[in-house]
């Protein structure tokens, strides 16, 4: 099967990479830190990102938009009802600003804030959040895609998992897979994927979290340097 794009959990993997190959930087540079913290400029009470449309959030179909997809942080606590999924990070990590994830998309600011919506139309697919421990490693990533974009609407999480190691691969050959197994996180059962690869001189490993629902594709993609932290950043989640 050609694909047009890539999957949007094997976009998430790539740029997570790149954080590591900064790490160094980016923990020195305190401008760049204020910038991109939703936690440390933000009251307790106070949400974040765009809230839940709730007369829409269990809509499965391919026509759900960007502000009913996202979802919401509070202090230090990511909500996504759409997903199921709620997480609590340590109050020493940071959540990544919408500038920041619109950058990472390629979405430009229209002088009034940035147009999810328009790149969940565009790709189908969107970066909902990003945490990341000071200095950017280990950090993980929730994505949403709309699989009925590229007509991947009736793959199922092995399948996908199939063709992330096939885009992988091509793109990368220091990557290397583990067979796929289950977990669960949330309440909800994840078919799970373990990769590594080498960045520079760096091994970097992920896990690759995956879970169908209607025509979406829930992600959740984590990327450390040691087996420890990802007992850490699933602890996380409730």
């Amino acid at each position: 099967m050609k694909m047009k794009k890539l999957l949007a959990v094997l976009l998430a993997a790539l740029m997570m990479l790149t954080l590591f190959a900064g790490c160094g930087d980016k923990s020195g540079n305190d401008s760049k830190k204020d910038d991109t913290s939703k936690s440390e400029n933000v009251n307790e009470d106070e949400e974040t990102t765009k809230p839940i449309d709730s007369d829409n959030q269990n809509d499965d179909n391919d026509t759900s938009s960007a502000d009913t997809l996202r979802g919401t942080i509070v202090g230090n606590t990511y909500t996504n009802d759409f997903a199921g999924i709620k997480f609590t990070k340590h109050k020493d990590w940071t959540f990544a600003s919408d500038a920041d994830l619109a950058q990472l998309l390629g979405i430009v600011s229209d002088g009034f804030g940035y147009d999810f919506e328009a790149a969940l139309e565009k790709t189908g697919s969107i970066i909902d959040v990003m945490a990341s421990f000071p200095g950017g490693s280990p950090n993980f990533q929730v994505t949403i895609e709309n699989l009925s974009v590229q007509s991947l609407e009736n793959l199922t999480e092995e399948e996908y998992i199939q063709l992330l190691r096939q885009q992988v691969s091509a793109l990368n050959s220091s990557y290397t897979f583990g067979d796929a197994y289950e977990k669960e996180l949330c309440g909800e059962t994840y078919t799970v994927a373990e990769a590594s690869a080498t960045y520079g001189t760096t091994e970097v490993l992920q896990r690759y979290y995956l879970r169908k629902q209607g025509n979406y594709m829930i992600g959740i993609t984590m990327s450390a340097s040691t087996e420890n932290s990802f007992e850490t950043m699933e602890n996380f989640f409730e």
